[in-house]
């Protein structure tokens, strides 16, 4: 399992949340955000930064 640290600004502040599965591309964490929050900023891709910060077995 992996845990990604997604990072992004909504409304000028910077947030961010841990999501753990598998995988995760780019456009899955765009999807996620946009199911938390709506569109994040004019260009939310732009927005959006994805590290992976744990990998457990």
């Amino acid at each position: 399992m992996h845990a990604y640290l997604i990072r992004y600004s909504r409304d000028g502040q910077p947030m961010s949340t841990v999501l753990r599965q598998e995988n995760l591309s780019r456009a899955q964490a765009q999807a996620f955000v946009r199911a938390l929050h709506g569109p994040v900023g004019h260009d939310s891709r732009a927005d959006i930064h994805v590290s992976e910060v744990l990998r457990t077995s």
